[in-house]
């Protein structure tokens, strides 16, 4: 724990990254129902709430409130310290969705905390660089722990497929690659018509989902490679559509898959 000493000789900006990772920690300790440093987090507050050339006056009002409520897992607080730490962040020009794990000194995304998963997903042919984008957020969500895109497939760095993603493209690894090439060494089924029933079918404890184009599904080439190797699933649809959406169904698919670990 940084001292509040060497606290306030950091740099204005640095000093409010470093709070704000503190923030953080303080959530994570209520929710476990532990009991803080109340003195050192109310000086940390007391601290952040000064800073008038970097935060709002409704912003350091709002840390005023915190610092004048109990420090204790309610509502109340959690409300506060959320609208705090979230405030501060905008105010630094970091804006991860709700819930993300980021590294504070950069403002990215971190996988850090999270759970890489020994599964991986091949674009076969993914034209809509929206659909990629927001696989590559699902697969972040997962614990995907690479995408493989086929030579046809939308770019990931397309501003359509970085809006959808929401920075996952930044943090899954990714790369152009044939699946000849990616089945070499691994496991490879695909999602498709006519497979085994999701519910049914045997996933690997590791290896590839090849996911196919929106209007002609997997290549013929993708579904020969998948029958030698790991084989093809299918998701039972029951209404008039014939299809499900590509990202929606890798989300489904992953929702599956991830129960074997």
């Amino acid at each position: 724990m940084i001292t509040l000493q060497k606290l306030k000789t950091l740099p204005p900006k640095t000093r409010i990254r470093k709070i704000i990772t503190m923030l953080e920690e303080l959530e994570t300790q209520l929710l476990r129902g532990e009991i803080p440093d109340r003195y050192y987090i109310r000086q940390v507050l007391q601290l952040l709430e000064g800073e008038e050339k970097l935060l709002s006056p409704e912003l350091r009002r709002e840390v005023g409130r915190l610092i004048q409520l109990p420090m204790e897992p309610s509502e109340t607080f959690h409300r506060s310290l959320h609208n705090v730490r979230f405030g501060v962040m905008a105010s630094l020009g970091i804006v991860p969705a709700d819930w993300d794990f980021f590294d504070p000194e950069s403002g990215l995304l971190s996988r850090s905390r999270g759970t890489v998963l020994p599964i991986s997903l091949y674009l076969d042919d993914i034209r809509s660089p929206y659909n990629v984008g927001s696989i590559f957020r699902t697969a972040e969500a997962f614990g995907v722990r690479q995408l493989y895109l086929s030579q046809f497939t939308a770019d990931a760095e397309h501003k359509r497929a970085l809006r959808t993603s929401m920075g996952a493209t930044s943090v899954v690894p990714w790369k152009r690659e044939t699946l000849e090439a990616v089945a070499e060494n691994q496991p490879v089924f695909a999602l498709e018509l006519g497979g085994i029933d999701i519910e049914e079918f045997p996933f690997p404890s590791e290896g590839v989902a090849v996911l196919g184009s929106e209007e002609l599904g997997i290549s013929p080439e993708a579904r020969h490679i998948a029958e030698q190797s790991a084989g093809i699933v299918s998701i039972p649809l029951r209404g008039a559509k014939g299809s499900l959406n590509v990202a929606a169904a890798c989300g489904i698919l992953l929702q599956a898959w991830q129960r074997n670990f």
